[in-house]
């Protein structure tokens, strides 16, 4: 285990002076290096920036139980722009962008504490049990998605691996 835990900090040690000096090309890497030097503008991230502070006034306005499942769009948030080859397109804001701050704003406070007390006791069982390669391998993948969870649309390509994976992690005996 000592061993793993040094390969992922010296990954991550790596991957943030990476980030830290990087001037390439790549925008989502130009974006991160700007972020690591405290520079954030709302365009950011294909517009997930704009879109997440549309939404926290909503949150504000319902915190404890949100304001209705799939309601995103019906609740007067300023479309977003999407760059394409012709130019921008307008897009309407249907999704938060960040599976945490959805829940939040679409089913409150308790949901999200919630889901997020049922990933933690996921991924301590996983950690617990981690000499069975089922939950070691069920660990790392529930880290992935929590990681991907913050920039990600829920998705039927998503969460239905997600609950699949915590009924295995769930499971008892063989």
């Amino acid at each position: 285990r000592r061993v793993a835990w040094g390969l992922v900090s010296c990954t991550l040690a790596a991957l943030l002076l990476f980030l830290l000096f990087y001037s390439g090309d790549n925008q989502t890497l130009r974006e991160a290096s700007a972020l690591l030097h405290g520079e954030a503008d709302v365009s950011f991230g294909s517009g997930r920036l704009a879109i997440w502070r549309s939404i926290l006034p909503l949150v504000v306005t319902r915190p404890l139980f949100g304001g209705g499942a799939g309601t995103l769009h019906l609740r007067g948030l300023p479309p977003f722009y999407w760059y394409r080859e012709g130019g921008m397109v307008e897009v309407a804001v249907t999704s938060a962008h960040n599976e945490y701050l959805g829940i939040l704003a679409d089913q409150g406070l308790f949901a999200l504490l919630f889901f997020l007390a049922l990933l933690l006791l996921a991924l301590r069982r996983c950690y617990q049990k981690a000499a069975q390669d089922r939950f070691a391998l069920c660990g790392a993948a529930l880290l992935c998605y929590g990681a991907m969870a913050f920039f990600s649309v829920s998705t039927c390509i998503t969460t239905v691996y997600l609950w699949l994976l915590l009924a295995i992690i769930a499971r008892r005996g063989k």
